[in-house]
């Protein structure tokens, strides 16, 4: 039975995006914007994706099984979306259908006869999936595998790290993993430390860290993962990704919602504009609200007496996207 080879033959999502990056980084900003555009479905947290993703990585899950497990849930996800199924209605979630101006769209869909008509207007419309994921761009080779053309567009959210170190520790997430019930991050045993599973290389040194340190340091591994991932896209998958700056796009989101379009073949509605104007986007940031980030973040080093080699390690971080994205 070993020798089998799982395959899903048959397709339904074949216009999938992938929104990727971590907290704070102004996903759910621009999730909201996409999900209102023409053959949108709202967009759908699902942890499964991530976690298959990260368990491919680690080698401690077959390749051909995965992909056809991630190919199998895109289906799923955009047929549940389609007809209403497990929609969030909670009215504070970000994730939530009222949060994104599309309670009665949804409302209307669960109250919706489905079968095999959804799946004709699945098709007719080409619906798009957005799906939401966490920091997995540097495990995101057997989602480019898996969805090969059917993935249309995959955006990493990015912002200054300053805010990103900030959000890591205020998270207070070195006590939360492997810890708090409602988190959930995978994680593993090394060295007889429980650590989440990006630090699997480096267990030792993330278990000795402080709050501060350690937060630092989960940004630099993520930079330098995300930076060899990308050397590794091939030409084809490069059209493909897009990254999209917090600052860049909060103030001009013009530049990349028009390519975003051109990629989709989708076209705003009257709700893009609503949603636009609900989040403030456009909008102006202060002339000194990078120098006042960095004098909060600076009152933190002092207090959690980060060492000399990992402010040296932010300082790289803030130079690099200062020079590269602001």
């Amino acid at each position: 039975m070993s020798s089998l080879e799982m395959i899903r033959p048959q397709r339904l999502a074949k216009n999938i995006v992938i929104i990727d990056g971590f907290s704070r980084s102004g996903k759910t900003l621009l999730a909201p914007v996409l999900s209102s555009m023409e053959r949108a479905e709202l967009w759908c947290l699902d942890y499964l994706f991530e976690s298959l993703s990260t368990l491919h990585l680690l080698g401690k899950i077959d390749k051909k099984a995965c992909a056809m497990m991630l190919q199998l849930f895109s289906d799923i996800d955009l047929y549940h979306q389609s007809i209403g199924r497990n929609t969030n209605f909670r009215k504070d979630d970000d994730s939530g259908a009222a949060k994104n101006g599309l309670e009665e769209v949804y409302r209307l869909k669960a109250a919706s006869p489905a079968g095999d008509a959804t799946v004709r207007q699945i098709q007719k419309k080409k619906s798009i999936l957005f799906l939401m994921t966490h920091y997995i761009f540097g495990a995101s080779d057997i989602l480019f595998g898996a969805f090969k053309d059917r993935l249309k567009l995959y955006i990493l959210m990015e912002r200054h790290p300053l805010w990103l170190v900030e959000s890591w520790y205020e998270g207070q997430w070195d006590k939360r993993i492997g810890n708090d019930p409602r988190e959930f991050q995978l994680c593993c045993q090394s060295g007889g430390k429980v650590v989440p599973w990006f630090a699997a290389g480096w267990a030792k040194e993330y278990a000795s860290l402080g709050r501060m340190e350690q937060a630092i340091r989960v940004m630099d591994h993520f930079d330098k993962s995300f930076q060899a991932r990308y050397r590794r896209l091939s030409n084809a998958d490069k059209k493909k990704f897009l990254r999209v700056p917090f600052e860049r796009f909060a103030q001009g989101p013009a530049l990349f919602l028009n390519r975003i379009q051109k990629l989709l073949k989708t076209l705003p509605t009257a709700r893009t504009r609503q949603i636009m104007s609900e989040a403030n986007v456009p909008r102006v940031f202060p002339s000194t609200f990078l120098e006042e980030q960095a004098k909060r973040m600076e009152a933190i080093l002092k207090k959690e007496k980060v060492r000399p080699q990992y402010r040296k390690m932010l300082d790289r971080l803030c130079d690099q996207y200062a020079k590269e994205r602001l």
